[in-house]
């Protein structure tokens, strides 16, 4: 069975994400579009996510020298474009509607989960992120997920459900994968 595409407008996007201000949701957005456009696709491209799921991502982005020098060192930038793309991929395939930054020593990029009637924070999962802009022999899109499962699964929050999602942006391409 053919599953229909998802899609991300990275557009939207820089309107926020639950958890996430404007600001912060932009700059991944935009990191996002130029890592994409830096690996040589246009807008509407699919990424191939777990080998069968299509994922559309649309942006539309005014190049300019800024944006270059903006993203000149290229971990930060596929860091924070992973990110962008992650985020809402997260929010697409779970039930959870909330988005919070983990501190350090979580082993863990993000909390997954929802608000309460109050609009507390109620935190149920964790989520980490990584990114690569070109795949190599050392660097395969299957070793970065070995490597962050292991280590996820040291998070001190051992009990909650953990999830890894690894983009892929040359080809692209990624993995989401529920603990």
């Amino acid at each position: 069975m053919k599953l229909e595409p998802l899609k991300i407008d990275l557009e939207e996007i820089k309107k926020g994400l639950p958890g996430f201000t404007p600001t912060a949701a932009s700059y991944i957005a935009e990191a996002a579009s130029y890592c994409l456009y830096k690996s040589g696709h246009d807008s509407g491209v699919f990424l191939l996510l777990d080998e069968e799921q299509r994922v559309k991502i649309q942006w539309n982005m005014e190049l300019s020298e800024d944006l270059e020098t903006t993203w000149q060192d290229e971990q930060e930038l596929v860091e924070f474009a992973a990110v962008g793309i992650a985020l809402p991929l997260a929010l697409l395939l779970t039930s959870y509607t909330d988005i919070q930054r983990a501190e350090k020593g979580s082993r863990a990029d993000f909390w997954l989960g929802r608000k309460d009637e109050n609009g507390f924070p109620i935190l149920e999962a964790l989520l980490e992120v990584s990114g690569i802009y070109k795949e190599n022999a050392g660097n395969t899109l299957k070793t970065r997920v070995k490597r962050k499962t292991q280590q996820i699964k040291k998070t001190p929050y051992g009990n909650l459900t953990c999830y890894v999602i690894v983009i892929e942006f040359s080809q692209p391409k990624g993995k989401f994968l529920k603990l």
